[in-house]
């Protein structure tokens, strides 16, 4: 009876510890998995919102399918057939694959087969069609299979411009990842669950509330970023998990920083923001001093803009800057471009270009600037604009270079504005060694007045000083016999290591 007892005694107590820890293994691993997938979904669902937005940032208009033979779907008056670089950028930022479907014609897609070939031109699956397509109502599905392998995939439907359901955006990611998630999750809560199955099921509701938790901070973000807030941060709480979610709030981090140097347009003018000029000069400083390929930085300023905006107000502010980024994008059309710097401040950027170049074309966008008239209210609002012309040099670094025309700029402002400066008296010019006499060098008007105090002379087109003689400062002649020698220095050992 006392082996009995102790037998149902230990029975008694083992097998509720046995059956807790079956019971909360089973709700463990059904909980972990069914929130993952709530995870998996929304982070789908964003995503291919994100996509949306993108496109809708990148080429605005609806969609709409032509063709008969060869289909083409377009955007507006983009055709986007072949144009992979932003799904291929968020694919490769989020681990998830992208296609675009216009009925259910794959016509973008990051998916390829096992020879590296994209899967263009495939067929969504009939139950897609039926379901999403012919319903016009998104869904999220925790089995599709393309190409023999298996995907978590969220189907994105939106209109044709004629308001019928016809193109999707899919998102899809790998279920074997999504498995070993899973398990990954589960194994260690099943070890603990089994050597302390009561704290252990006390540990896997306390661990899973975390998850559910820290899931939501995730959803949170994700949707924020979704709604157009770039600037959303994922939160502590996320980023200092060790495991997959917190791999998730670093993917979905490094998707928003992508996303965010997607968008580079001002939104006011329809110009190339700051970030976007600051890219933008710091490749042609790079080509500059690796390649030696010329470039020139023009500053400009409308004139007394604060008193258009205290005495007309700032939409009329906002009128002008329209009106002066469309001339300026329309003048810098094939020679550069045009950036808003900052409130009334714009920044021109001549790649690949002389001094002379762009004075002509900053000549005709103030000739324009002062013959436009902008109406606000029946009055007549009548402005002019000053510039500062600068060549970049290689021996300067960027900033000193964006500085050296807004020298030019300020001095244009403070000697009567409605200008365009290129050069002040006196100023001294980093003239390359190959610019110098006896190189054979081609120089600006403003070098060669910076060297014989001539000028400077206005050049016709294509026209350039070459500077073979002239009376030189006497300051100026010991430095450049000085590297005249060099240079001959250079010639000789160049002529017998040719020999």
């Amino acid at each position: 009876m006392t082996h009995s007892l102790k037998k149902s005694l230990l029975l008694r107590t083992i097998m509720p510890i046995v059956l807790l820890a079956v019971v909360a293994a089973v709700f463990t691993t059904h909980r972990v998995a069914h929130e993952l997938e709530t995870v998996v979904s929304h982070e789908l669902s964003n995503t291919a919102h994100t996509v949306e937005d993108a496109l809708d940032l990148l080429y605005p208009g609806e969609y709409a399918q032509y063709g008969d033979k060869i289909l083409s779907l377009a955007k507006g008056e983009y055709i986007l057939n072949d144009q992979y670089e932003l799904i291929d950028s968020i694919s490769e930022d989020s681990g998830l694959e992208i296609s675009i479907f216009s009925g259910n014609i794959r016509f973008l897609t990051t998916l390829t087969d096992e020879e590296g070939n994209r899967l263009v031109g495939t067929y969504a699956h009939t139950v897609v069609n039926a379901e999403v397509l012919s319903t016009g109502t998104s869904k999220f599905y925790n089995s599709t299979v393309v190409g023999n392998k298996k995907y978590y995939t969220y189907y994105l439907v939106l209109p044709y411009e004629d308001g019928s359901y016809g193109v999707m955006i899919a998102v899809a990611k790998d279920a074997s990842e999504v498995t070993r998630m899973i398990y990954s999750v589960i194994w260690p809560i099943l070890v603990i669950t089994i050597i302390v199955s009561v704290l252990g099921a006390l540990n896997s509701i306390a661990y899973s509330n975390q998850m559910v938790r820290d899931m939501g901070l995730l959803q949170n973000f994700m949707k924020d970023v979704s709604q157009g807030n770039l600037k959303a941060t994922v939160g502590y709480e996320l980023t200092s998990r060790k495991d997959e979610l917190s791999q998730m709030a670093d993917f979905a981090t490094t998707m928003q920083k992508s996303l965010r140097e997607l968008i580079e347009l001002d939104a006011l003018t329809g110009l190339d923001n700051r970030r976007s000029g600051n890219r933008i000069i710091a490749e042609c400083q790079r080509r500059l001093v690796e390649h030696e390929e010329p470039y020139v930085l023009v500053l400009g300023d409308i004139d007394f803009f604060k008193k258009v905006n205290d005495t007309y107000g700032h939409e009329a502010g906002d009128e002008i800057l329209r009106m002066v980024s469309e001339v300026l994008k329309k003048r810098m059309k094939g020679h550069g471009t045009a950036v808003r710097w900052g409130g009334e401040e714009f920044i021109l950027i001549f790649p690949n270009a002389e001094s002379y170049q762009a004075m002509e074309v900053v000549s005709s966008i103030l000739e324009e600037i002062r013959s436009k008239v902008t109406y606000v209210e029946k009055k007549e609002i009548r402005i002019t604009m000053s510039f500062g012309i600068a060549k970049a040099y290689g021996s300067r670094s960027m900033d000193e270079n964006i500085k050296a025309a807004d020298d030019h700029l300020y001095y244009a402002k403070e000697h009567g504005r409605n200008q365009i400066v290129d050069y002040i008296e006196g100023e001294e010019l980093p003239i390359p060694e190959d610019m110098l006499p006896g190189g054979g060098g081609r120089i600006s008007p403003q070098e060669h007045h910076a060297l014989y105090g001539e000028g400077p002379k206005e050049p016709a087109k294509d026209e350039v000083i070459i500077k073979e003689s002239g009376t030189l400062p006497e300051e100026k002649k010991e430095l450049l016999e000085y590297v005249e020698e060099l240079r001959n220095e250079k010639r000789e050992k160049n002529s017998q290591e040719g020999s």
